[in-house]
């Protein structure tokens, strides 16, 4: 975060057009994170998320690339309705792919195994990052919607898409 920040900072000040686009969680990690049709929801989640998608993203992708309505900009990617993260995947695996399961580990579980685990002090942190972190919706109030587009997706529409045209089917091939 801090070096993305600089990055932005020298980008600014170079005086020339930019356009950053800050993206909320992506639904597409509720297929690619899975493993053994499991996805698990690490530590506790209180706050609403607005997932977005990869469809949705490159739409708004599309619609910022030399569009003079957006230089000199910056916009939240954010899909239109926030849910906890394990109603998200829960919801949106229900449609792609009934027989997964959500699974949750709770923050204290997480805070237990990083005193044995190297790997899980790292994991740790990130749940109090993500814990501390609240995404307030506003993708309408920094016109995102009005320059780039509304989304063209919700949640479970995405879901539908992805199983439908087979999007990820390649991850089943390993």
């Amino acid at each position: 975060n801090i070096i993305r920040k600089q990055g932005h900072k020298f980008i600014k000040e170079s005086g020339i057009p930019y356009t950053f686009l800050h993206c909320s969680w992506f639904a597409d990690c509720f297929v690619i994170y899975q493993r053994k049709a499991v996805y698990s929801v690490i530590g506790d989640t209180t706050q609403p998320i607005f997932f977005t998608n990869c469809y949705n993203y490159s739409v708004h992708l599309d619609q910022a690339i030399g569009n003079e309505n957006a230089f000199y900009k910056e916009f939240p990617i954010q899909g239109n309705e926030g849910y906890k993260h394990p109603d998200a995947a829960k919801s949106f695996l229900r449609i792609y792919s009934p027989k997964s399961k959500v699974s949750e580990l709770p923050y204290g579980v997480i805070r237990f195994l990083s005193l044995f685990n190297k790997q899980m002090k790292l994991v740790k942190v990130m749940c109090e990052y993500s814990y501390a972190s609240k995404e307030e919706f506003l993708a309408e109030e920094c016109g995102t919607y009005n320059v780039l587009g509304k989304p063209d997706l919700s949640l479970n529409e995405y879901a539908t898409k992805v199983k439908q045209e087979g999007l990820y089917s390649y991850l089943e091939m390993k």
